[in-house]
């Protein structure tokens, strides 16, 4: 088995590490014990290397098959990986521009993804109401819809987050006036899909700030859950840290609640606190950057980067069962009702019942913290990582191994493996003649690749 390492920047480089390679050094690294820092250097040797047209301060991604499409400054870049002279762009230019002086008055693309079966682009635009723009042949036409006014922000250094599941899509932006302003608080909102279409309550996030969101799908589809993952003021006493990373889990197909006039809250929302550290020790790493979802041959597993106030590293892993298991089982901050017939955070296909929705809605938080697995870090290092994905593969000795890819602040991608006994730093790739921050990286299941880009 291979990898296929796809590294596009300022410049675009492809590679391959054999597995070979890989599991010799899990030979030796399981006799010399855990180790911090990589084993062997792997300075890159691609094929294939040229730079965008042009720098994209503010760029996002998304990767579909052998594709990869960089959204920028009222571009659209399109690499295609299995001919990669295939190069093409596509120009996404705003309403109007009426915002002459302003910064960033330009249509900034902000989100690329699928709707509807289309590839879209939303942007911006220029300070107007943001707008989304769907693939007609070989261009792009502005979509109509109302909602799509909430998929991108005002500027391209807003924090959100877009979650789309089939033809359902949820939003942590506002909806905004014809001029731009906004007119509600920040909140969870599905603003796409059947009915309801519901938001989450005004508790649940104290100033958030989005790392991730996820769906976990279920046979029974009412057991289905959408994962929240963001940092938030801490108003509690229970810690000193002034932001707390946090995890809310939702019903994804609630009905809402039998409350008048709370029927369009999600009244399934929770919320509990993410630890990340050595229990044993008392070393912990409060600060959430990324997350990795794996569905594995093992088990579904969230990875969670985290570091502390020195910048540095370690992660944590969560199986996905003993997350659900905490968020059925733990009893709500603050709260002393506990002879409820139906516990908050339930699934049901019906309503959910209004003194049940009352009380998540005023207390949401759980009293139990998430912690992670064997209560421990998987890895911990003192470089700062910024970027995480994760990886199963099979050994010659068909064992299955779990490969963590962890990018830091210079361009390096260090890549580790989970052994019985600890985490080994097994390699450390140098995909880049210059550094410059790795932006995103990305695993393809079906290839077992890995697509990792930097533009500086």
């Amino acid at each position: 088995m291979n990898y296929h390492d796809h590294f596009l920047a300022k410049p675009l480089i492809t590679m391959e590490l054999h597995t070979a390679v890989l599991l010799s050094v899990l030979v030796a690294g399981s006799l010399a014990g855990k180790c911090m820092d990589p084993r062997l250097t792997h300075p890159v040797k691609g094929k294939w290397s040229f730079p965008l047209p042009q720098e994209e301060e503010n760029a996002v991604f998304y990767r579909l098959n052998y594709s990869l499409y960089i959204g920028g400054e009222e571009i659209l870049h399109h690499f295609d990986f299995e001919d990669i002279k295939n190069y093409k762009n596509y120009t996404i230019k705003a309403d109007t521009y009426r915002c002459e002086g302003k910064p960033h008055c330009k249509n900034y693309v902000t989100f690329v993804g699928q709707l509807s079966g289309k590839l879209t682009v939303c942007g911006t635009n220029a300070h107007n109401r943001a707008g989304c723009w769907a693939m007609n042949g070989k261009n792009f036409s502005k979509l109509t819809s109302s909602w799509t006014a909430q998929m991108a922000p005002q500027t391209p250094v807003t924090n959100h987050n877009i979650l789309i599941t089939g033809n359902q899509v949820y939003s942590t932006l506002p909806p905004r006036t014809n001029n731009g302003r906004s007119t509600m608080k920040i909140l969870f909102r599905k603003i796409s899909g059947h009915d309801p279409l519901l938001y989450t309550g005004d508790k649940l996030m104290r100033d958030p700030e989005f790392v991730k969101s996820l769906v976990v799908e279920k046979e029974d589809k009412m057991l289905s859950k959408i994962y929240l993952f963001f940092t938030e003021d801490n108003t509690e006493t229970r810690t000193l840290e002034k932001r707390l990373p946090m995890v809310a889990q939702l019903c994804k197909e609630e009905q809402g609640s039998e409350k008048a006039n709370t029927r369009y809250e999600f009244s399934t929302a929770l919320k509990s606190r993410m630890i990340c550290g050595n229990q044993l020790t008392g070393q912990y790493y409060p600060q959430l950057q990324d997350i990795y979802f794996l569905q594995g041959k093992t088990g579904n597993v969230i990875y969670g980067l985290f570091k502390n106030s020195w910048n540095h590293s370690a992660v944590c892993s969560y199986e996905v069962e003993n997350i659900e298991l905490l968020f059925n089982t733990s009893s709500l901050w603050g709260s002393s009702n506990t002879k409820l017939a139906i516990r908050p955070g339930t699934c049901l296909s019906s309503y959910t019942p209004e003194e049940t929705s009352d009380e998540a809605s005023k207390n949401p938080e759980l009293n139990e913290w998430l912690w992670p697995s064997s209560k421990k870090t998987v890895f911990h290092n003192q470089e700062h990582y910024s970027k995480i994905v994760v990886d199963e593969i099979t050994g010659l000795n068909d064992m299955i191994y779990r490969v963590l890819l962890l990018a830091t602040d210079n361009g390096i991608v260090h890549k580790v493996v989970e052994l019985e006994d600890g985490a080994f730093n097994a390699l450390r790739i140098m995909p880049f003649k210059q550094n410059g921050k790795l932006l995103f990286m990305d695993l393809d299941p079906n290839t077992v690749s890995s697509t990792i880009n930097d533009v500086m």
